[in-house]
């Protein structure tokens, strides 16, 4: 009970977390996210990323808006102080109205101005430490990626696990006018979250009602005759995480589905196990009972003690599975990626965990409790029971139900390995063995990408390198383009890369030509794939143009690859070689996997060219297993769901064959007397829990079909559910339900054949 307890509760936190999403703030209700919903006559286009001007013009317009807060998306960087360097993997910039509007906890600063005016700067905590030790960091001078220098204003507490805002260090928003390249208008620049306050006055369908013309007057009017239009979507924080009207949910619901179900059987399994371990011990307490009857006790009240003992029993089980979870709880973090703790959790958490107690005592010792009060007292002290059939009905209920559950658990991890199995084989279109990616983290990375790559082609052990701004595999980003032959712009992916990048990445040109330095029109033609020129039926693509920024030349088409996650079906592409904002990464093909040998090299060279950058070098595979690190959390947390399944459903198994050991003690010492052979007994004892597992197996596959096919129809490319898992299934279910049963059937050898001969 207490492993049960255990399990459930660490699978409920997770739940319970997800669910709980944004709802510490102590505004959530009154918080908005802004999102525009891009629309044209082929599709619509709906973005949480949007342009600086829309909060402070929504702020200005209508009085119902308390307050606004504008954030960029995370940013990888690098601060500089005293000579060291730190890696901030969560990099915002945000209003002065941060702390006003969130219910982020700021531990040094005024929470009113800590982000008001150019070039402030608020840390984490932990990063504090690092940086600072214990000094006061509050008006140091730290430097950011080699370049601006930045005052240390405050600090401020991590976020909450479950905050869809996570930051390490978080930067002033109205720095950001001062640099010229930058879109701070209307049009352009959607690089930005804009949440908004409300106030009680505020009505949101009356608010939509006055929306067009305010769209219209700021975006809509300009836009005219593109065959674009702008609506904006208000969606409260609550959602965003879960149901997000725009991006879709951050973690699949139907996970957190399959782990409330996952959670609920467990704990069924361990009062399962409970009621047949309770049953099992129920003759020797038979005589206490009857004589209890015949002193005057009623059902009612032996079953009020017996529910009694069942529900202290529970709690004594909880102590233990609190301890359990201690000790469980730093690798379960690390399984899921989370930073859970139990005295974090809300009260209604806690509150449910004391439901929970309760619950599982309650119906762990419903039936042992009816059971025992129905003993009649003159047959009970006599030694005689009622029959033994009707009594063994619902142990072999909870039996049966425990290895379904179990199962279920097997065929579905054993698909989902099976399925990421896969994808890892799964021919992307492009090559990304021995291939390894470095950050370019600052504009002096950037501006040195011709001299690192050349400096990096001296070295043996490599074969290529080049240059590109979005990493194949988890997506890239989107523009407007004209395709020759359409009166509209469409939104289509586009990557930017430079002349070797397709070579390293092992990317086929199929039609025409790659990029090529000696032609400078090059940097102003285009790459496209095949889905391109089928959507957009170029049979001969070669000499088309698209528009966007000049009317510009295909020169080349490209075999298909996976630039999406492979949840995504394949999508038109366009390729560049000239990149809005510089190169992100270099990617260099080497000849043998990477060793200490090559990094040093590579780092050496690094550092004479940019000695204050920091050095982020991965394979590729680290980080397209990156994308689908949802998917491995889940696997290898079902993976031990079932091994903790298999391991209670097999202790039940265990209890209910001891209890009928015991039970029929009598009827297997005769029949032993009479000549049956141990086998002979082995069979009597096990026959018919085989056919319990057998029907268990047979069921489960209305579920494993059911759940299965939805997760899997999250992927373009999947498996077909492989029938021969349930017949393996079964059969590895049985083996196990035999050496349980092998083990208890054990005991009938040692039966005294005098006692069972003298035993009236």
């Amino acid at each position: 009970m207490a492993t049960g307890l255990a399990v459930s509760t660490l699978i409920l936190l997770y739940v319970f977390n997800e669910y709980n999403y944004n709802l510490f703030h102590e505004y959530a209700e009154s918080i908005y996210r802004v999102n525009l919903n891009y629309k044209q006559k082929e599709h619509n286009f709906g973005s949480p990323v949007i342009p600086a001007a829309v909060g402070p013009s929504l702020y200005e317009t209508f009085p119902e808006i308390n307050t606004f807060c504008r954030i960029t998306q995370p940013e990888k960087g690098y601060l500089l102080f005293d000579g060291k360097v730190f890696e901030a993997d969560k990099l915002l910039y945000a209003d002065s109205s941060f702390f006003s509007l969130f219910s982020f906890h700021l531990e040094k600063g005024n929470p009113v101005d800590v982000l008001s005016g150019i070039n402030k700067a608020v840390i984490s905590s932990s990063l504090a430490k690092q940086m600072f030790g214990q000094t006061n960091p509050i008006g140091k001078l730290i430097q950011l990626n080699g370049q601006q220098n930045w005052i240390v204003s405050g600090v401020a507490e991590a976020a909450p696990p479950n905050s869809s805002i996570q930051f390490d260090v978080l930067l002033s928003f109205e720095t950001r006018y001062n640099d010229p390249t930058l879109f701070m208008g209307w049009n352009g620049g959607n690089q930005y979250q804009t949440f908004i306050l409300v106030n009680g006055s505020f009505n949101i369908d009356d608010f939509k009602k006055k929306l067009p013309d305010f769209l219209y007057e700021n975006i809509n009017k300009d836009m005219e005759g593109t065959g674009f239009s702008v609506d904006l979507l208000l969606e409260p924080i609550s959602d965003i995480h879960l149901g997000s009207v725009v991006t879709g949910p951050t973690i699949e619901l139907h996970n957190l589905r399959i782990f409330t179900w996952v959670a609920f059987f467990i704990l069924l399994m361990a009062c399962f196990n409970f009621t047949n371990i309770a049953t099992a011990s129920s003759l020797r307490r038979a005589k206490e009972t009857g004589i209890k009857k015949v002193l005057g006790a009623t059902r009612h009240s032996l079953i009020r003690q017996h529910l009694f003992e069942s529900v202290l029993m529970s709690l004594i089980a909880f102590v233990g599975a609190l301890l359990l979870i201690e000790l469980i709880l730093p690798h379960y973090n690390a399984l899921i990626g989370k930073n859970l703790k139990l005295s974090d959790a809300p009260t209604g958490f806690h509150l449910l965990l004391i439901l929970l107690v309760l619950f599982t005592g309650l119906i762990a010792g419903a039936y042992p409790a009816f059971y025992l009060s129905s003993f009649a007292p003159a047959k009970v002290l006599k030694g005689a029971f009622d029959n033994i059939k009707r009594k063994y009905l619902l142990p072999k209920s909870l039996v049966l139900i425990q290895f379904l559950v179990a199962s279920v658990l097997i065929s579905c991890s054993i698909i989902i390995y099976l399925q990421l199995s896969y994808l890892r084989s799964f021919d992307k279109g492009f090559e990304s063995d021995e291939v390894i990616t470095i950050a370019l983290p600052s504009k002096k990375a950037q501006q040195a990408v011709e001299v690192l790559k050349q400096e990096f082609n001296n070295l043996s052990q490599v074969n290529n390198c080049g240059a590109l701004t979005d990493l194949p595999g988890a997506g890239v980003s989107m523009n407007g383009y004209i395709p020759e032959g359409m009166e509209n712009p469409v939104m289509i992916n586009v990557m930017d890369v430079d002349e070797n990048a397709l070579d390293v990445l092992d990317i086929r040109i199929i039609n025409g030509r790659n990029f090529d330095p000696s032609f400078p029109n090059d940097r102003k033609a285009y790459l496209v794939n095949e889905t391109f020129t089928k959507q957009f039926n170029y049979e001969q693509p070669l000499g088309k143009r698209i528009q966007r920024d000049g009317n510009l030349p295909i020169i080349g088409v490209v075999k298909d690859f996976h630039f999406n996650p492979l949840y995504e079906s394949l999508k038109p592409l366009i390729i560049t070689m000239h990149p809005y904002d510089g190169f992100n990464f270099l990617i260099i093909r080497i000849k043998q996997p990477i060793n200490d040998n090559l990094t040093n090299s590579l780092y050496n060279i690094w550092r004479v060219y940019l000695p204050n950058d920091p050095f982020l070098i991965n394979p590729l595979n680290t980080y397209l297993n990156d994308v689908y690190q949802n998917e491995y959390s889940l696997g290898h947390l079902l993976a031990w769901f079932t091994v903790i399944g298999l391991l209670v459903a097999t202790m039940g198994l265990f209890g209910l064959v001891g209890l009928m050991i015991n039970q029929q003690l009598k009827q297997l010492g005769i029949r032993k007397i009479l000549g049956a052979s141990s086998l002979q007994l082995l069979f009597y004892t096990g026959g018919n829990f085989s056919l319990l597992v057998v029907i268990a197996n047979i069921l489960s596959v209305i579920p494993v079909w059911l759940f299965m096919e939805e997760w899997l129809a999250n992927f373009s490319t999947r498996i077909p559910l492989p029938v021969w898992l349930f017949p393996v299934t079964m059969i590895f279910c049985l083996l196990l339900a035999w050496l349980t049963i092998l083990w208890q059937a054990l005991q009938v050898n040692r039966i005294s054949l005098i006692n069972v001969v003298n035993y009236e």
